[in-house]
C-alpha cells in the first residue's frame, strides 16, 4: 500500500503562501454567499435575478463531479430542473458563448 499526501492549495496555486494560504478561498464567507457574490447573484445559466437560486454542481456528483467550490454554481429553479444531470456542455450546446467564457474547464474535449 502506498500512501500520498497532495497539497490541493499548492496544486491550484503554486504562488500562495501566508495568511493567504492558511485562510483559504472560502476564509469569512459561507458556501453560498461567496456563490453569490461570484455569480453576480444571478444564474449561472440564464442570467436571471431577483429569483431565488439553488446551488447546482457544474459537473454532477453522478458524472463523477465533487462538492468542492469550484464546481459549484448558481441556478435558477428552471435551469437547474432542466440541467439535471446533464453535463453542461449538452445543457448549454445552444449558448456556446457562455460555455467557452464560464465553463470553459469543465468541458471535456
Amino acid at each position: 500500500m502506498e500512501l500520498v499526501k497532495f497539497d490541493t492549495q499548492k496544486m491550484q496555486a503554486e504562488t500562495i503562501e501566508g495568511v493567504q494560504y492558511q485562510q483559504g478561498t472560502l476564509w469569512g464567507y459561507q458556501v453560498r454567499e461567496y456563490l453569490l457574490e461570484k455569480w453576480g447573484r444571478c444564474c449561472a445559466y440564464c442570467n436571471s435575478s431577483g429569483v431565488p437560486l439553488q446551488i447546482d454542481h457544474i459537473k454532477p456528483k453522478s458524472k463523477g463531479g465533487s462538492d468542492r467550490i469550484s464546481n459549484l454554481t448558481l441556478a435558477c429553479e428552471r435551469c437547474n430542473l432542466a440541467k439535471g444531470n446533464k453535463p453542461v456542455e449538452d445543457f448549454l450546446k445552444k449558448d456556446s458563448a457562455r460555455l467557452s467564457t464560464e465553463f470553459h474547464k469543465f468541458v471535456t474535449n
